[in-house]
């Protein structure tokens, strides 16, 4: 790099870049380089006196407390 040059990153990068003879071939034949699992699992738990309901809001709060 020369003072008072800006340095270009895409050029370096590119110059330090290797790719092994196992790398090019595995993305040659697209196959995955990483395993890809989610982060995130639903669990679905189903706990006594716990059930969704829906709510209208014109509703008499008695009658949803006793819907409940």
């Amino acid at each position: 790099m020369q003072f008072g040059h800006e340095p270009n990153e895409v050029e370096q990068y590119l110059d330090v870049r290797y790719v092994s003879v196992f790398e090019a071939t595995w993305r040659l034949f697209a196959m995955d380089m990483h395993e890809k699992q989610l982060n995130v699992v639903c669990l679905v738990l189903h706990l006594p006196r716990m059930h969704r309901f829906v709510v209208n809001l014109n509703d008499d709060v008695v009658n949803v407390l006793q819907r409940a």
